[in-house]
């Protein structure tokens, strides 16, 4: 069950802004199309040929260069892996590949295990037009001391649709060490748990959507969503998707987290129902496309306090703005998020691809993170 219509109306409204980061990764394409292996082969023995020059960056200060380690660069053609290459670094940490197919279009994506965790980086795109280039993929040192991680923001879309409502979150989150942390101390079955977040109570049917690595490294119990996989330097996005049940026409739409979230936002339908906040304050109303939405907004929200909306009333007729309320557009919204803070960007639905959430980069390398 998902909030269709409703997300989107607010793509529509022009609701998307990027966060700028400097290592802010290609969106992929959205229809991609499975490349011919005939192409392929044609491009390797007739077509333009191009470099790559990769250079493997060490991110933890004072610790020792990456050094001779093996990686491997995967091609990718119009969003599909169409050839893998095993490489290996020099001891300064470069490599140079050559005769790479450009002539029909090439991503390069770079994978290098180090320290037992598993990086990728994703390069800049190669044609005919562009033979050569170069890229940097940075590794870390791990650790097992838990930083000071934190949730930079976590936005949250819910839609009410027939018995249950229907919620989205993307969840950006902050590890400001230069250490790779493995996460909590292993469970009895081995995993550990780097960073978790509270769903509403009763809330089922939960969908990983990007920045995981499926549920062999994610688990859902006690309304807890936790992901188990090293936490890198820098940000971390995560998208995912659930249902909550509307019983008796309440809804307790209250969220959690295991550390602390500094920018929340909660957008609900203005469709005539309550909403009692909680640690959340009401900033107005925005319509986006034909639909009215409620905008719930807190800060530096501590780990473990909860934080969100108690809904009420599902399915009674909208009630008229009131004087005040924001209407229109993404201007608006734009004023709205600058004023939670200097620097915060309004993002919900992830079309940007983080450097440390590559679950929009090319299908066959969701892993990076993952420690093997």
């Amino acid at each position: 069950m998902k909030p269709r219509a409703f997300s989107a109306a607010i793509v529509a409204c022009g609701l998307l802004i990027p966060i700028s980061l400097a290592q802010q990764q290609p969106i992929a394409p959205a229809a991609p199309e499975p490349a011919a292996p005939t192409d392929f082969l044609d491009a390797l023995a007739n077509g333009a040929k191009g470099a790559l020059t990769v250079h493997a960056l060490q991110g933890t200060k004072d610790a020792p260069g990456v050094g001779a380690a093996d990686f491997e660069l995967h091609l990718f053609h119009r969003n599909q892996s169409i050839h893998q290459i095993d490489a290996k670094f020099d001891e300064r940490g470069e490599a140079v590949v050559g005769d790479l197919p450009v002539g029909i279009g090439i991503t390069p994506v770079i994978r290098i295990k180090y320290a037992g965790v598993v990086y990728q980086e994703v390069g800049p795109a190669m044609s005919e037009a562009s033979r050569d280039a170069s890229m940097n993929v940075t590794v870390y040192e791990t650790t097992d001391v838990k930083p000071d991680w934190s949730i930079t923001m976590r936005h949250v879309m819910a839609e009410p649709m027939g018995d249950a409502v229907a919620v989205s979150e993307n969840v950006v989150v902050t590890n400001p060490a230069d250490r790779t942390w493995l996460g909590e101390p292993p469970s009895a079955e081995g995993r550990r748990t780097a960073v978790s977040v509270l769903l509403p109570p009763g809330a089922r049917n939960v969908q990983l959507e990007e920045g995981f690595h499926g549920w062999c490294c994610t688990t859902f119990t006690d309304r807890t969503l936790a992901v188990q996989m090293p936490l890198m330097p820098g940000k971390a996005s995560y998208r995912f998707s659930y249902e909550v049940p509307a019983a008796g026409g309440r809804t307790d739409l209250t969220f959690g987290a295991g550390a602390l979230t500094h920018n929340m936002v909660l957008f609900v339908p203005d469709d005539g129902s309550q909403a009692e906040p909680a640690a959340l304050a009401p900033t107005g109303v925005s319509k986006m496309g034909e639909t009215p939405v409620r905008i719930f907004q807190g800060q530096e929200i501590a780990g473990g306090q909860a934080a969100g909306i108690i809904l009420t009333g599902l399915g009674a007729p909208a009630a008229p703005p009131v004087q005040g309320s924001i209407q229109g557009s993404s201007t608006n919204i734009a004023k709205i998020v600058a004023g939670v803070g200097a620097g915060v960007a309004l993002l919900f639905v992830a079309v940007v691809m983080f450097r440390r959430s590559p679950s929009r980069a090319p299908a066959a390398l969701k892993a990076e993170g993952t420690a093997l």
